[in-house]
C-alpha cells in the first residue's frame, strides 16, 4: 500500500512538472517578438524615419511609437501596450547594397528607390513594395559658373554641342531613370559608354550622392541629376545651381506623378512579421503627416540630422511630396518606369516585356497599409 501511494505521488509530481514546463515554454513563446531589421539613408526623403526615432515616446498618444533601447541602433516598436517588434537599424550600404542584403536574408525592410525594387524583383529577389514613400524632388544642377540658367537653355546647349555633355548620376537611381526618359522624349541620345561619341549626353556613374558636389566642383561633370538635398546643397556650397525641377519640364498628363523611394519588405518578413510591418507603416504615415503639419520643428530635425543649413533644408523639402497610398497618378508613374526599364533592356527576368497591370502581384503587397 505504501509503495502504491509513493507511485501515485511520484506520478502527480511528474505530471505537474511537465505541465509547469509546458506553461513556461508557452509563456516564453508567447512573449517572443520578431526582430525587424530596417535600412534607410540620411537624406531629405527619409527624414520622417529619423523623426519617428528621435521623437520616440513623444508620439505615444498615437498608439504606435518607437521606444529607444540603444539610440540610433535598437528600438522597440510599440502598438498600444504591446511590443510588436525589436527594431534593428542596419547601416546604409547604398541602394544596391540594400537589395543584396534583402536577397541574403539579412534585411527585412528597406526605404529605397522604386526602380531598385523593380530590377531586384525581376532577377528573383523575394520581396515586394509594401508602400509608396515620396514623389518628386528630382532636379538638374549645373556648375555655378555655367551660362545656362534654365531647362530650355540646357537643351539648346546639348543640341549644339560637338561632343557628349557629361552629366553625373548613379545607376539604378530613380532620378537618373526619370531624367533619362525625359532627355529621350526631347530627342536626345544618352549613353553610359564614354566611347559613344554620337550621344548627346554621357552619363557619368558617380556611384554615390556624396560624390556629386565634388565632381561638380572639380568640373568632372557639367551637372548632375539627383533627388534632394544634393541639388540644394550644391547651391548652398556655391558650386552649383538648380536649373530644372523635374515636375516643371514634362507634360503633367504623361507624368502626373514621379515616384521616388518606396518601402519594401522581403516575402519572409511579409509572411512572418505582418503585425510588425503593419504597425511600422502606420507609424511611418502618421509621422509624415506630422512633418507636414509641423514644418519648423521638422526642418530643424532635417538640418540637424543631415548637416544642412536650415534654409537649405527648408528649400529641399519644398519639392518632396510624401505619398500615403498608391493612387492612379502614382501607379501611372510606376508604370512609366517599368516601361522604360523594358525599353532599355534592363529587365531580363520575370518582369521582362510586362506592363504594370500584368505584374502588380509580383511587385506590390499593399495589404498592410493603414485603413482610412
Amino acid at each position: 500500500m505504501k509503495k502504491s501511494w509513493i507511485g501515485i505521488l511520484l506520478s502527480l509530481f511528474l505530471a505537474l512538472a511537465f505541465l509547469g514546463g509546458c506553461s513556461k515554454g508557452g509563456t516564453a513563446e508567447k512573449a517572443q517578438v520578431p526582430e525587424l531589421r530596417i535600412r534607410f539613408s540620411k537624406g531629405t526623403c527619409h527624414t520622417p524615419m529619423q523623426v519617428a526615432l528621435q521623437k520616440g515616446e513623444a508620439f505615444k498618444d498615437w498608439g504606435v511609437y518607437f521606444k529607444p533601447v540603444v539610440p540610433n541602433e535598437r528600438y522597440e516598436l510599440i502598438k498600444g501596450e504591446k511590443k510588436v517588434a525589436d527594431l534593428v537599424i542596419v547601416p546604409d550600404t547604398g541602394v544596391e547594397g540594400a537589395i543584396n542584403l534583402m536577397a541574403q536574408g539579412q534585411l527585412d525592410v528597406a526605404l529605397t528607390a522604386i526602380i531598385a525594387y523593380m530590377t531586384g524583383i525581376d532577377r528573383g529577389v523575394p520581396m515586394k513594395i509594401i508602400s509608396p514613400l515620396n514623389c518628386c524632388g528630382f532636379a538638374l544642377a549645373l556648375q555655378e559658373d555655367s551660362q545656362i540658367n534654365n531647362w530650355q537653355e540646357f537643351l539648346d546647349l546639348v543640341r549644339r554641342s560637338s561632343e557628349p555633355v557629361k552629366i553625373g548620376a548613379c545607376r539604378n537611381w530613380t532620378p537618373t531613370l526619370a531624367f533619362d526618359i525625359i532627355f529621350k522624349q526631347n530627342g536626345l541620345k544618352t549613353t553610359w559608354d564614354p566611347n559613344d561619341r554620337g550621344a548627346n549626353i554621357l552619363w557619368v556613374d558617380l556611384k554615390s550622392g556624396t560624390n556629386f558636389i565634388p565632381a561638380l566642383a572639380s568640373k568632372q561633370v557639367l551637372g548632375f541629376v539627383s533627388s534632394q538635398p544634393e541639388p540644394q546643397k550644391a547651391e548652398a556650397d556655391g558650386v552649383g545651381k538648380v536649373v530644372a525641377q523635374i515636375q516643371d519640364v514634362v507634360p503633367r498628363e504623361e507624368w502626373p506623378s514621379f515616384p521616388c523611394c518606396v518601402i519594401g519588405a522581403t516575402d519572409m518578413a511579409i509572411r512572418d512579421k505582418k503585425e510588425a510591418l503593419t504597425a511600422f507603416l502606420e507609424l511611418w504615415h502618421k509621422t509624415t503627416q506630422w512633418c507636414k503639419q509641423n514644418p519648423e520643428e521638422y526642418n530643424a530635425i532635417v538640418a540637424q540630422w543631415t548637416g544642412l543649413p536650415l534654409e537649405i533644408a527648408r528649400k529641399a523639402d519644398e519639392t518632396v511630396i510624401y505619398q500615403d497610398k498608391p493612387d492612379a497618378a502614382w501607379l501611372k508613374g510606376a508604370g512609366n518606369y517599368l516601361d522604360a526599364l523594358n525599353r532599355e533592356g534592363v529587365l531580363t527576368g520575370k518582369l521582362k516585356g510586362k506592363k504594370l497591370d500584368e505584374v502588380k502581384g509580383e511587385l506590390f503587397d499593399f495589404s498592410m497599409l493603414p485603413k482610412k
